[in-house]
């Protein structure tokens, strides 16, 4: 399972968002969590952008029934940022080797996510996309909107900074490695 959460966070307070995304290390060992990686939109600097990948979503429930709400009070996160956004999407996608994609996605330093209608052929096409980096790929995972209108969001994990030409139509954002569960 694949959790994406934006964050609209003002300019005086994205220190303290970012310390208080620091704290998230602590869930490093949550039963069912692969990994987390977050950072800051390059267009959109007020915008932070956090990845989870999960193993199902009984894992994520019980991180969230369990463990989230003392850590996210702890931390008065919730004073960090003015607007929050998640989205539940259930993997349908990945690049060859998955299990070698998560590991590879530690060395990423930039996520380009793509936001799209969910169309039948659409899994082909943006895997190839991937293609378009040269292989500065990390990894590339893909998932189904799990509840509303049928979208499909793309991640593409990268080495370096892409050519701003190569994702015109998609989001970039520069991860935070003291972010990085």
């Amino acid at each position: 399972m694949i959790k994406w959460i934006i964050c609209q966070v003002p300019e005086n307070r994205r220190e303290a968002f970012s310390r208080a995304q620091c704290a998230w290390k602590a869930i490093r060992d949550v039963d069912g969590l692969y990994g987390q990686w977050g950072g800051w939109n390059v267009h959109r600097p007020a915008e932070a952008g956090i990845l989870a990948l999960w193993r199902d979503r009984s894992s994520h429930d019980a991180f969230m029934s369990q463990v989230h709400d003392s850590i996210f009070h702890a931390t008065k996160q919730e004073q960090t940022y003015e607007r929050l956004s998640v989205t539940l999407l259930v993997g349908i996608s990945s690049l060859p080797g998955e299990r070698e994609a998560l590991r590879r996605a530690l060395t990423s330093r930039w996520i380009r996510v793509s936001d799209d209608q969910l169309y039948p052929g659409r899994v082909d096409s943006d895997r190839h996309a991937a293609e378009d980096f040269d292989g500065d790929v990390a990894a590339q995972f893909m998932g189904r909107t799990l509840n509303g209108p049928d979208r499909c969001l793309s991640f593409t994990l990268l080495r370096s900074r892409p050519d701003l030409k190569s994702v015109r139509d998609s989001r970039l954002f520069r991860l935070q490695e003291e972010w990085l569960v």
